[in-house]
């Protein structure tokens, strides 16, 4: 019984951790985004630019990335200053790249790649479920 306790209580964790949304104005419209929809957000001057899976064009925002990294919990990782990355959507990585899910690669810092991994690897053990 206390077996699946533990099952059901870890099953509504990851279906709450899936839910989980963000609001984003974009030029004259608002955006509510899955976070799992989120592949990685990339910083462009006073713009950021939000990449995701189910939408074909790219959602440009005035935000900071450190608005961004507030708001979108233990789940995205800074790998660069220029890029919050979605650790559900890493496909593999090197000492100075995240190739993602969707074939595209982000910037790795190597002065983070310890930090990184450590991080990705907490993510994993902690329940943090991959896209791949």
């Amino acid at each position: 019984m206390e077996v699946f306790g533990r099952a059901i209580e870890e099953v509504g964790k990851r279906k709450a951790q899936k839910e989980r949304q963000i609001f984003i104005r974009a030029k004259n419209q608002g955006y509510t985004l899955n976070l799992n929809s989120i592949l990685y957000i990339e910083s462009r001057g006073k713009k950021v630019e939000v990449h995701t899976t189910d939408m074909e064009e790219v959602i440009e925002s005035y935000a900071t990335m450190d608005e961004l990294e507030g708001q979108l919990v233990d789940r995205f990782y800074r790998s660069h200053r220029g890029y919050l990355v979605n650790m559900a959507h890493i496909a593999r990585y090197d000492a100075d790249s995240i190739f993602l899910s969707s074939g595209e690669k982000v910037y790795l810092t190597r002065k983070k790649h310890k930090e990184f991994v450590k991080a990705y690897m907490w993510y994993l053990q902690n329940g943090g479920v991959s896209c791949v």
